[in-house]
């Protein structure tokens, strides 16, 4: 275990101390604890690294969704997974059976490139729309990735969207806007990070 020093007395006293606290305060450097990952990659489509994670407390039941790629996947041809836990520790990967992995269902994937006729998925952000109808009370944006990583002449990455009734059966556009979501995105090219999308109840918008 490597000890990390997060600051030192330059910060708190000393020349420059816009707090005035020089003879104030303490430094204490605390025992570390050893915890288990909360979130273990231990599915073979998490492989590489389980990343990109929205986070819903609903009626004591904490919902994640979250996205996985394999070792064989580029940046952004991941899968979106599920997961839920009672305590925010522990957490269980129902099998849903919506998408297929290695000719298997039997995962927790709800989202995949065959869902979205193509595009990779990375970034994602989902929020509970109060103004939507009941089955697109869940929407999801992400960044759509068009083609691998590794070709990179060949890459368009667009903002685009999806909806689900209960946030595990997803289907991709919006009611009320185009189906053609990818050359209909809500923005045409690619954040470089997690999209953060929600309704603004104040202002009436997204």
């Amino acid at each position: 275990m490597v000890k990390r020093l997060l600051c030192d007395r330059t910060h708190i006293s000393g020349h420059g101390n816009v707090w005035g606290a020089r003879g104030k305060a303490r430094i204490r450097l605390n025992r570390p604890e050893l915890t288990p990952p909360r979130l273990a990659a231990d599915r073979p489509w998490e492989s590489a690294t389980v990343n990109w994670m929205t986070l819903r407390i609903e009626d004591g039941l904490w919902r994640l969704w979250y996205e996985a790629l394999t070792r064989m996947d580029d940046d952004g041809s991941g899968y979106l997974c599920y997961a839920e836990s009672r305590d925010g520790v522990n957490w269980e990967k129902p099998e849903l059976g919506l998408c297929e992995f290695g000719g298997d269902r039997r995962n927790n994937i709800v989202i995949d490139r065959a869902m979205t006729g193509g595009l990779g998925i990375q970034g994602h952000s989902i929020f509970v729309d109060p103004t939507a109808p009941p089955e697109a009370r869940y929407r999801i944006f992400f960044i759509g990735v068009t083609a691998p990583r590794r070709a990179p002449d060949r890459i368009v990455d667009v903002m685009t969207y999806g909806y689900s009734a209960d946030g595990v059966n997803w289907h991709m556009g919006a009611p009320e806007l185009p189906r053609d979501f990818l050359h209909h995105p809500i923005v045409g090219f690619g954040s470089d990070t997690q999209c953060v999308v929600y309704w603004d109840g104040d202002l009436r918008r997204y």
